[in-house]
């Protein structure tokens, strides 16, 4: 085994223990019970695929280390991220962000404490708070009106916020956002440090941050304390396969194992963790070469969308070139009508909202999967002419959050995770006649996983009718008992 003191960009650990361990192994009586993937064989539907990586599904074995207690290729392979993403440490999870997520918060604040938090976080914050009866003062990100989306939080609010409350114990931000919207980091670190706090940033969709030119500066890179990344939504991990970096001691990363060993997987797959380890690699050793073929692909779309489809198709851009927003200009396809006829061609996309649909690019998206999008494009404006339109689309088709620029502290306890399951304390009753009512479970468009409504906000006008938007598209919709949008829960009177 490599020493971590003469580990190399170049080395994997973890994909050369696993190799190790599949050349020396004869027979194996420990689990996985498919048995190094023979259990497949008689099945030819699954035997190519599952059979081929069942011999690497494998466990805690001599010679493979150990996730919770690492010593040996997990340990050099965590050290060799650290290197890589400029962080003091790095640990690997095998629950996505996630799980990176719920570890943070826990370890930031307990029960009856305050957090900073962005409005617009992904559900895992707000489910961390419900675990552990703490609390959060919401603060509302800045509206893009060009592109009629939320952006980034900024350092000016979340001042406010910890000058107000300045009990609170850390900030929790989402940069980049799902629309690849990036916040100013730097300043917001800035603004936190200054008054004692830690800075918390999901940063799922931000992994390849920092590694080129014309990618954003990463959160580490801007002074942020801990960093979670899911390096299989925008590097080359499997999925679920993320990374939690500490950038410096205001969180104790002490707290945060602690947390790790209690709600990662006592059984991690070696999969997901080998997947990392080569992402990293990949990463490390190629650099800014890793992402030049890609984006050289991803930036002649715009001009080919004007030359094949006449201008019927657009894209606009954010903080991120690798998330371009395709749209209809002529305003004929909401994004989610225009999602579902990609689909139909075989195009599959990440999200949809109104106005747009978000294409989630990587270091492997080709110039012939681009190729593909436009001529399906060029197909649509052909086979389904542009219906002329009374007025311009404006892309002000913002979903109100339900709260105020600067909330006052809401406070969580994990009833409120399955409050919707209580029929004792909630009653379903037409989203119609829900105004001014008080909602009893999570209205959470999905993706991207954001709740629009949380236990004990009030349903507002603006809120009802995001809702009814959401339920006329189609929208896929979690943590609702009835997720057509018919029926919302709401408290009974005491």
């Amino acid at each position: 085994m490599t020493d971590k003191r003469t580990l190399q960009p170049g080395d994997a650990p973890i994909v050369a223990a696993l190799a190790a361990y599949r050349s020396r192994r004869r027979a194996g009586f420990h689990v996985p019970g498919h048995k190094a993937g023979a259990a497949y064989a008689s099945d030819p539907d699954v035997a190519s695929w599952l059979g081929a990586v069942g011999p690497y599904d494998a466990t805690e074995l001599p010679g493979l280390d150990d996730l919770h207690a690492p010593s040996g290729a997990i340990e050099q392979a965590q050290a060799l991220a650290a290197q890589c993403f400029g962080a003091r440490r790095t640990y690997f999870l095998v629950g996505g962000s996630t799980v990176g997520n719920l570890a943070a918060i826990h370890a930031a604040a307990g029960p009856g404490e305050l957090l900073v938090l962005q409005r617009d976080a992904h559900k895992s914050a707000i489910h961390a708070l419900m675990l552990r009866g703490a609390g959060a003062v919401f603060v509302l990100p800045e509206a893009d009106e060009e592109l009629g989306l939320y952006g980034g939080v900024s350092a000016d609010a979340i001042a406010r916020a910890l000058d107000e409350h300045p009990e609170a114990k850390a900030v929790f931000v989402t940069s980049p956002n799902y629309y690849g919207i990036a916040a100013d980091i730097g300043a917001i670190a800035e603004a936190a440090h200054a008054r004692g706090k830690a800075l918390i940033v999901d940063e799922a969709h931000g992994a390849h941050f920092g590694r080129h030119p014309r990618f954003p500066k990463s959160a580490l890179q801007q002074g942020a304390d801990v960093v979670i990344q899911s390096t299989h939504k925008m590097l080359s991990a499997l999925t679920m396969g993320a990374m939690l970096h500490i950038g410096s001691n205001r969180i104790p990363h002490e707290r945060i194992e602690a947390y790790l060993r209690m709600l990662q997987s006592s059984s991690p797959s070696y999969l997901i963790l080998a997947s990392l380890d080569r992402a990293r690699r990949e990463l490390h050793t190629r650099g800014d070469a890793l992402f030049a073929e890609a984006l050289e692909a991803i930036d002649s779309l715009g001009a080919a969308l004007r030359t094949t489809t006449s201008g019927r198709f657009g894209v606009k851009t954010t903080s991120d070139p690798f998330k371009p927003l395709l749209y209809d200009a002529a305003g004929g396809w909401t994004g989610y009508e225009l999602a579902e006829r990609l689909a139909e061609v075989g195009i599959y996309t990440e999200m949809a909202n109104e106005s747009y649909v978000v294409l989630a690019c990587s270091a492997a998206t080709s110039a012939a999967e681009i190729e593909r999008l436009l001529s399906a494009l060029q197909q649509f404006a052909s086979r389904f002419p542009a219906k002329k339109k009374e007025n311009q689309q404006n892309f002000s088709n913002m979903y109100a959050l339900g709260a105020l620029s600067l909330s006052a502290p809401v406070y969580f306890k994990a009833e409120d995770a399955i409050s919707a399951a209580r029929t004792d304390v909630r009653q379903d009753i037409p989203w119609e006649e829900a105004v001014g009512e008080t909602c009893a479970e999570m209205v959470i468009p999905y993706p991207p996983g954001i709740p629009i409504l949380l236990p004990g906000e009030e349903i507002t006008r603006d809120i009802a009718a995001a809702a009814l938007r959401l339920r006329e598209q189609g929208a896929s919709v979690q943590g609702v008992r009835d997720p057509s949008l018919r029926m919302i829960g709401v408290r009974k009177e005491p």
